[in-house]
This record gives structure tokens, sequence and C-alpha cells, in this order.
């Protein structure tokens, strides 16, 4: 008969332990690498934006001076 073997408990939360310290360090690198998380969004934001002003939303001028100034046209605007 084969005896069945199991893992000391200290040894199991050794284990998990170090798991969690990996996650957590791989993690926060990642937070370190990417400081601007949701700059992909901000292009979908101000797309959205030149639509609502009625502007060309796949025109990347349009795009990318509505993501500056908040209107298609240059102009100010007020929050919606």
């Amino acid at each position: 008969m084969h005896r069945k073997t199991t893992m000391r408990p200290k040894a199991a939360y050794a284990i998990v332990i170090a798991m969690l310290i990996m996650v957590v360090f791989s993690l926060y690198s990642a937070m370190l690498v990417m400081p601007a998380s949701a700059y992909d969004f901000r292009i979908f934001y101000a797309a959205a934006r030149a639509l609502q002003h009625g502007g060309n939303p796949y025109d990347i001028h349009q795009v990318w001076t509505c993501s500056r100034t908040g209107s298609v046209f240059g102009k100010e605007y007020l929050p919606v």
C-alpha cells in the first residue's frame, strides 16, 4: 500500500504567502510601468465629445482638438 503524502500546514501557508507576495509585487510593478492608466479611453471620450458637438469622430484633428479644448470648434464647453 502506498502511504498518502500530505503537505504540512506550515509549508502550505508559506507557499500561499509567497504566491500572494508575487501577485502584489507584479501588480505594483505594472502600476509603476503604466502610470497613465485609462489613457486609451481618453481618445474614445474625446471622439464621443466630438460627435456630440457635431464633428466627425473619425477625423483625428477634430478629436485631438476636442480632447485639448473640449469642443470641436476650439471653444470651451460646460460639462453635460
